[in-house]
Order: C-alpha cells, then sequence, then structure tokens
C-alpha cells in the first residue's frame, strides 16, 4: 500500500477489515502521511470510530462510505454511498468515489453514516422478506408470480424498484448473489443489536432476522437474498408433506 494516495476497503464485515488495515503487511504498516482510507463495509457505529482512530493514528484520514446498490449499479449507474467523513476531507472523498457513484450523500461525521446506513438497511430487508411471502403466498394460491410482480411495478401504492427487481429474479429462478443472503444477516445481526443498545425492539426486524438466519442454515447463505424465497417454498413442501 505504500505511496497510494487513497485506500478503498470493501470486504464484508468488521473482523475482516480490522485484518486489512491492521493485519501482516496491511494498510496501517505502509500507509503515505495524509493517505485517505475509505471503507466502503457497512459495520457497527464504534467499529467506524476506532477504525478512524487507527487510520489518523497512523498519519492518515478516514472516511466511511457504506453503500446502496450492488453489482448491478456497480456495473451500470453507480451506487449510492452514505458518507461519514470530516468537512475538510469531503474534497478528496468525493473526487475518489465519484467514478463509483450515481449519488455521493454526506450525511455527518465518521460514524453518522453508519447509523444512517443501519437504519436504511432495516426497510430493504424487510421488504425483501415481504416480497418473499407475497410471491410464495400468491403462488401457492395459484397467483401467476410474473402477474404480480407486473402489477406491483405499475401505479400501486407498494410499487418499488426493489420489489421488481428482486421479483424478477425469483421469476427467472436467478439466485446469483448481488446482495447475499450471509451478508443480510449480518447487517440484520447490527441493526437488531443497535436497537438494543438505545433501549428499542424492532419486532419486524427481528422476525426479518430470524427468517434470515434460518435461510442461511438452510445453505442460501452464498445465494442472492431473495433465496428467503426457497425458504418459504422449502417449508410449504415440509408442511405439505407432514
Amino acid at each position: 500500500m505504500s505511496g497510494a494516495p487513497v485506500v478503498a476497503i470493501v470486504v464484508m464485515d468488521e473482523p475482516a477489515v480490522d485484518a486489512v488495515l491492521a493485519g501482516p503487511d496491511g494498510v496501517l504498516a505502509g500507509l503515505e502521511p495524509g493517505a485517505l482510507v475509505v471503507d466502503f463495509t457497512t459495520t457497527s457505529v464504534a467499529a467506524k470510530l476506532r477504525f478512524e482512530s487507527l487510520v489518523r493514528g497512523a498519519g492518515g484520514r478516514f472516511a466511511e462510505a457504506p453503500f446502496f446498490g450492488s453489482k448491478p449499479e456497480l456495473e451500470g449507474p453507480g451506487i449510492w454511498p452514505a458518507v461519514g467523513a470530516r468537512a475538510e476531507d469531503m474534497p478528496d472523498v468525493e473526487r475518489a468515489l465519484a467514478p463509483l457513484c450515481n449519488e455521493i450523500f454526506h450525511v455527518g461525521e465518521v460514524g453518522e453514516a453508519s447509523a444512517f446506513k443501519l437504519a436504511a438497511n432495516l426497510l430493504v430487508f424487510t421488504m425483501v422478506g415481504n416480497l418473499a411471502e407475497s410471491l410464495a403466498l400468491g403462488r401457492a394460491l395459484g397467483v401467476d408470480p410474473a402477474r404480480l410482480v407486473d402489477v406491483l411495478s405499475r401505479g400501486t401504492g407498494v410499487r418499488a424498484p426493489l420489489y421488481t427487481a428482486k421479483g424478477r429474479l425469483v421469476i427467472e429462478g436467478d439466485y446469483e448473489a448481488r446482495a447475499s443472503v450471509a451478508l443480510a444477516t449480518k447487517d440484520l445481526e447490527l441493526i437488531t443489536t443497535a436497537a438494543r443498545e438505545v433501549g428499542m425492539r424492532l419486532p419486524l426486524t427481528e422476525t426479518a432476522r430470524d427468517v434470515f438466519e434460518r435461510a442461511a442454515a438452510a445453505g442460501l447463505g452464498d445465494e442472492d437474498m431473495i433465496a428467503v424465497y426457497k425458504l418459504l417454498e422449502l417449508d410449504r413442501d415440509a408442511n405439505v408433506g407432514g
């Protein structure tokens, strides 16, 4: 990493970021003075504050950029990062991120973007779980899933690009991971833990976490998060068979 003015970290979770930063031959060992480290990983707020302390202690600058989007967005219009950084670092952060991004949202200092992303991700995972249940129930009742997704994508009150994109994956039987069940499980645990730490319970989100954990335990962890639909089908088959 010696000599790099910008270092991007795109890994799965907090232990992986630690390994990249402080492991053998890690980023911190060869960090140039003033180099900018941008961490795209979704972690807890406390983890981001710790990473910033490590990077600044090694003479660098730190920004967090947990993002909305996955493989199709990186290959197409770009991702939408929520950025946490010091105001004086934002011009350099924006220049570094611009080639990858559709739009950049500066939501505050380091830690604030992680809090923002956890609150927003709650909607994503519960929406995916609800869509899976809608399609599974519809199919069980004899409703054509393609018709259901088509109508939902039009002028109804529940129209959402996420429903359309993930619904089409179910129709096509395409479960290649854009954002995986394992990733959703990790983020849902972060979300429910963050809620507990501020004295809140999130019953719907806790249920979604349990469903995704079951999907991962059923061997679906590496598949796209909409593979929770397959878990519902497996449950139905078991109930019918029983």
